[in-house]
Protein backbone atom coordinates (compact mmCIF):
# COMPACT_ATOMS: atom_id res chain seq x y z
CA UNK A 1 0.00 0.00 0.00
CA UNK A 2 1.30 3.42 -0.96
CA UNK A 3 2.15 5.70 1.92
CA UNK A 4 0.65 9.22 2.16
CA UNK A 5 4.04 10.67 1.29
CA UNK A 6 4.31 8.59 -1.88
CA UNK A 7 0.75 9.52 -2.89
CA UNK A 8 1.11 13.19 -2.02
CA UNK A 9 0.99 14.21 -5.70
CA UNK A 10 -2.65 13.06 -5.70
CA UNK A 11 -3.42 15.60 -3.00
CA UNK A 12 -2.37 18.75 -4.87
CA UNK A 13 -5.46 20.43 -6.33
CA UNK A 14 -3.48 22.49 -8.84
CA UNK A 15 -1.76 19.52 -10.51
CA UNK A 16 -4.73 18.52 -12.74
CA UNK A 17 -4.78 22.06 -14.13
CA UNK A 18 -1.02 22.19 -14.51
CA UNK A 19 -1.19 18.97 -16.51
CA UNK A 20 -3.64 20.27 -19.12
CA UNK A 21 -1.72 23.53 -19.37
CA UNK A 22 1.53 21.70 -20.15
CA UNK A 23 0.17 18.96 -22.44
CA UNK A 24 0.66 21.02 -25.65
CA UNK A 25 4.41 20.61 -25.14
CA UNK A 26 3.84 16.94 -26.00
CA UNK A 27 0.66 16.93 -28.08
CA UNK A 28 1.69 19.53 -30.68
CA UNK A 29 4.87 17.84 -31.95
CA UNK A 30 3.31 14.40 -31.50
CA UNK A 31 0.29 15.26 -33.63
CA UNK A 32 2.59 16.68 -36.30
CA UNK A 33 4.64 13.50 -36.42
CA UNK A 34 1.56 11.28 -36.50
CA UNK A 35 0.01 13.35 -39.28
CA UNK A 36 3.12 12.94 -41.42
CA UNK A 37 3.21 9.20 -40.70
CA UNK A 38 -0.50 8.38 -41.02
CA UNK A 39 -1.85 10.90 -43.52
CA UNK A 40 0.53 13.44 -45.04
CA UNK A 41 0.14 15.75 -48.01
CA UNK A 42 -0.49 14.83 -51.64
CA UNK A 43 0.17 16.69 -54.86
CA UNK A 44 -2.79 17.43 -57.16
CA UNK A 45 -1.53 14.78 -59.57
CA UNK A 46 -1.45 12.12 -56.85
CA UNK A 47 -5.09 12.60 -55.91
CA UNK A 48 -6.47 13.43 -59.36
CA UNK A 49 -7.32 17.07 -58.66
CA UNK A 50 -6.64 20.13 -60.76
CA UNK A 51 -3.48 22.05 -60.03
CA UNK A 52 -4.08 25.74 -59.32
CA UNK A 53 -1.12 27.85 -60.30
CA UNK A 54 -0.55 31.48 -61.22
CA UNK A 55 2.11 31.61 -63.96
CA UNK A 56 2.71 35.33 -63.43
CA UNK A 57 3.53 35.19 -59.71
CA UNK A 58 6.97 35.78 -58.28
CA UNK A 59 8.76 32.62 -57.15
CA UNK A 60 8.76 33.49 -53.45
CA UNK A 61 5.06 34.46 -53.55
CA UNK A 62 3.73 31.61 -55.71
CA UNK A 63 1.08 29.60 -53.94
CA UNK A 64 1.28 25.84 -54.27
CA UNK A 65 -1.66 23.65 -53.38
CA UNK A 66 -1.34 20.38 -51.52
CA UNK A 67 -4.16 18.13 -50.45
CA UNK A 68 -4.78 15.95 -47.42
CA UNK A 69 -7.59 13.53 -46.77
CA UNK A 70 -9.89 14.30 -43.85
CA UNK A 71 -10.50 10.78 -42.64
CA UNK A 72 -9.62 8.38 -39.87
CA UNK A 73 -5.80 8.74 -40.22
CA UNK A 74 -5.91 12.53 -39.97
CA UNK A 75 -8.40 12.51 -37.10
CA UNK A 76 -6.37 9.88 -35.25
CA UNK A 77 -3.20 11.97 -35.66
CA UNK A 78 -4.81 14.68 -33.55
CA UNK A 79 -7.12 12.64 -31.32
CA UNK A 80 -4.59 10.11 -30.03
CA UNK A 81 -2.21 12.74 -28.53
CA UNK A 82 -5.29 14.52 -27.21
CA UNK A 83 -6.02 11.57 -24.92
CA UNK A 84 -3.30 12.97 -22.65
CA UNK A 85 -5.77 15.73 -21.78
CA UNK A 86 -7.86 13.15 -19.92
CA UNK A 87 -5.10 12.38 -17.41
CA UNK A 88 -6.48 14.88 -14.82
CA UNK A 89 -9.26 12.37 -14.17
CA UNK A 90 -6.65 10.29 -12.31
CA UNK A 91 -6.95 12.80 -9.43
CA UNK A 92 -10.50 11.58 -8.82
CA UNK A 93 -8.90 8.90 -6.68
CA UNK A 94 -7.81 11.53 -4.18
CA UNK A 95 -9.54 11.56 -0.80
CA UNK A 96 -9.42 15.36 -0.80
CA UNK A 97 -12.70 16.99 -1.88
CA UNK A 98 -10.99 20.04 -3.39
CA UNK A 99 -8.66 17.86 -5.43
CA UNK A 100 -11.53 15.71 -6.70
CA UNK A 101 -13.45 18.83 -7.70
CA UNK A 102 -10.37 20.12 -9.52
CA UNK A 103 -10.09 16.76 -11.29
CA UNK A 104 -13.68 17.02 -12.52
CA UNK A 105 -13.22 20.58 -13.79
CA UNK A 106 -9.82 19.93 -15.38
CA UNK A 107 -11.09 16.64 -16.79
CA UNK A 108 -14.04 18.42 -18.42
CA UNK A 109 -11.62 20.91 -19.96
CA UNK A 110 -9.53 17.97 -21.14
CA UNK A 111 -12.53 16.39 -22.87
CA UNK A 112 -13.22 19.71 -24.59
CA UNK A 113 -9.59 19.98 -25.68
CA UNK A 114 -9.75 16.42 -27.04
CA UNK A 115 -12.92 17.05 -29.06
CA UNK A 116 -11.98 20.42 -30.57
CA UNK A 117 -9.50 19.04 -33.18
CA UNK A 118 -11.99 16.33 -34.19
CA UNK A 119 -14.78 18.88 -34.64
CA UNK A 120 -12.54 21.27 -36.60
CA UNK A 121 -11.23 18.54 -38.92
CA UNK A 122 -14.66 17.14 -39.68
CA UNK A 123 -15.90 20.61 -40.63
CA UNK A 124 -13.08 21.61 -43.00
CA UNK A 125 -14.09 22.53 -46.53
CA UNK A 126 -13.18 19.76 -48.97
CA UNK A 127 -13.06 19.07 -52.70
CA UNK A 128 -13.92 15.74 -54.29
CA UNK A 129 -12.03 14.00 -57.09
CA UNK A 130 -13.43 11.77 -59.81
CA UNK A 131 -13.09 8.72 -57.58
CA UNK A 132 -15.38 10.29 -54.98
CA UNK A 133 -12.58 10.88 -52.46
CA UNK A 134 -12.70 14.12 -50.47
CA UNK A 135 -9.61 16.17 -49.71
CA UNK A 136 -8.97 19.42 -47.88
CA UNK A 137 -6.65 22.00 -49.36
CA UNK A 138 -3.40 23.32 -47.93
CA UNK A 139 -2.23 26.41 -49.85
CA UNK A 140 1.32 27.43 -49.05
CA UNK A 141 4.16 29.53 -50.43
CA UNK A 142 7.70 30.41 -49.45
CA UNK A 143 6.49 33.83 -48.32
CA UNK A 144 3.62 32.29 -46.39
CA UNK A 145 5.88 29.72 -44.75
CA UNK A 146 8.09 32.52 -43.43
CA UNK A 147 5.39 34.96 -42.29
CA UNK A 148 2.08 33.15 -42.46
CA UNK A 149 2.36 30.54 -39.73
CA UNK A 150 1.43 26.88 -39.78
CA UNK A 151 0.03 24.85 -42.66
CA UNK A 152 -3.43 23.33 -42.67
CA UNK A 153 -4.84 21.42 -40.89
CA UNK A 154 -2.59 22.59 -38.06
CA UNK A 155 -3.54 26.26 -38.41
CA UNK A 156 -7.28 25.59 -38.14
CA UNK A 157 -6.86 23.20 -35.22
CA UNK A 158 -4.33 25.28 -33.31
CA UNK A 159 -6.37 28.49 -33.60
CA UNK A 160 -9.31 26.91 -31.79
CA UNK A 161 -7.08 24.95 -29.42
CA UNK A 162 -5.31 28.14 -28.37
CA UNK A 163 -8.62 29.63 -27.27
CA UNK A 164 -9.35 26.48 -25.26
CA UNK A 165 -5.88 26.63 -23.71
CA UNK A 166 -6.39 30.26 -22.66
CA UNK A 167 -9.79 29.31 -21.24
CA UNK A 168 -8.10 26.54 -19.25
CA UNK A 169 -5.68 29.05 -17.74
CA UNK A 170 -8.58 31.34 -16.80
CA UNK A 171 -10.56 28.48 -15.24
CA UNK A 172 -7.50 27.48 -13.20
CA UNK A 173 -7.26 30.97 -11.74
CA UNK A 174 -11.01 31.26 -11.09
CA UNK A 175 -11.12 27.80 -9.50
CA UNK A 176 -8.23 28.69 -7.20
CA UNK A 177 -10.05 31.82 -6.04
CA UNK A 178 -13.52 30.31 -5.65
CA UNK A 179 -12.34 27.09 -4.05
CA UNK A 180 -10.48 29.10 -1.45
CA UNK A 181 -13.79 30.73 -0.53
CA UNK A 182 -16.11 27.72 -0.83
CA UNK A 183 -13.95 24.64 -0.21
CA UNK A 184 -12.00 25.92 2.75
CA UNK A 185 -9.40 23.54 4.24
CA UNK A 186 -10.63 21.50 7.18
CA UNK A 187 -8.95 22.57 10.37
CA UNK A 188 -7.83 19.85 12.73
CA UNK A 189 -7.17 20.51 16.40
CA UNK A 190 -4.38 18.52 17.96
CA UNK A 191 -3.28 19.12 21.54
CA UNK A 192 -5.05 22.45 21.51
CA UNK A 193 -3.27 23.64 18.35
CA UNK A 194 -5.21 24.25 15.09
CA UNK A 195 -3.55 22.67 12.07
CA UNK A 196 -4.39 22.80 8.36
CA UNK A 197 -3.87 19.38 6.73
CA UNK A 198 -0.97 19.45 4.29
CA UNK A 199 -3.11 17.68 1.70
CA UNK A 200 -5.36 20.75 1.36
CA UNK A 201 -2.55 22.98 0.15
Amino acid sequence: MATPERRSWLNRWWLPFLWIILTPIITLPLSGGLFDALAGYHTPEEVGLRAINDPDCLDFACVEYEYFQVGAPTVMAFALPGLLNLAPLAWLSSRNAKVRTAAVVAGALGVLRLLIPVFVLLNLATVTNAAGESYAVNPHSILGDVFGGADEPFSAVWDKSLLAWLASCAVWVVFGILSGLILRPQVQVRHGIAEVPHDDL
